[in-house]
């Protein structure tokens, strides 16, 4: 369907379908889409199309549908828009922290504590670990309360 103004023709819409084989099974993936929603202004003071809209708008706007056809189909391979999809529009990237996170650990059981305390307090004893490396080796799981902390500390041996 055609719409007109004084200057230029445009489609308001076009559909494209892409095939997909997906084990023995042909799937269909279309996309619908239209020209008040994808085509490019001049500028943002206007509504007029810019000048590659203008000149191709019928493939301008099958090149927008063909990409969100094929993002329906193979949507593993990027969700981002096309440069003919973002021609003439204002991007802004929004900015987001993607530095990783530490897990929040709860407290170490104070059953488990208390059930491996001797354990632990052999290994100091020995000196096969330092309380403070036992220590780090349990917060790994779980976060030791200060008095649990200290029980271990007083562990070490005192050299003389």
């Amino acid at each position: 369907d055609d719409k007109s103004t004084n200057e230029y023709q445009f489609p308001e819409w076009c559909k494209y379908t892409v095939y997909k084989l997906m084990g023995d099974r042909l799937v269909t993936f279309s996309a619908k889409e239209y020209w008040i929603e994808n085509y490019a202004s001049a500028s943002r003071y206007t509504t007029t199309p810019n000048a590659m809209w203008k000149k191709r708008p019928y493939a301008q706007l099958a090149k927008c549908a063909e990409a969100q056809a094929l993002r329906k189909a193979w949507p593993d391979i990027g969700q981002a828009p096309t440069a003919e999809e973002m021609e003439g529009k204002e991007f802004v990237p929004s900015e987001k922290d993607i530095t990783p996170q530490q897990p929040i650990l709860k407290h170490y059981p104070v059953e488990q504590f208390e059930l491996n305390y001797t354990k632990w307090s052999s290994v100091i004893q020995s000196g096969k670990k330092t309380a403070e490396q036992l220590i780090a080796m349990i917060e790994s799981k779980g976060v030791l309360t200060e008095p649990q902390k200290q029980a271990l500390i007083n562990c070490e041996v005192e050299e003389i």
